[in-house]
């Protein structure tokens, strides 16, 4: 299926991972509602330091000061225990840090 991503005027396109007319028409149709509602979103594969940059400048500017300063220490110890290229790779035991 191929569609006109409205924030960046390009084409886009996804398969429907079937080959059942039906079934692709049905999958086609609930991303087509999606896209219609501003719900519709695509797993995105984003480098850990994109992510840490971004949330930086979007969240932790809103945090108060003190989880500002939790979040920067968590953020900095995670490189050090392991070295995840892709934020989908990192696992639950990554997110385990202690402090202190």
């Amino acid at each position: 299926m191929r569609w006109i991503d409205p924030e960046t005027s390009r084409e886009c396109w996804q398969s429907t991972k079937t080959k059942i007319k039906r079934d692709a028409e049905r999958i086609a149709g609930q991303t087509e509602k999606d896209l219609n509602e501003g719900t519709y979103y695509r797993i995105v594969k984003t480098d850990w330091s994109d992510f840490r940059e971004r949330y930086e400048t979007e969240v932790v500017t809103e945090m108060a000061k003190r989880t500002s300063e939790k979040v920067e220490t968590i953020f900095n110890s995670r490189p050090e225990r392991n070295h995840v290229k892709r934020l989908k790779k990192w696992t639950a035991a990554d997110k385990t840090v202690q402090i202190g």
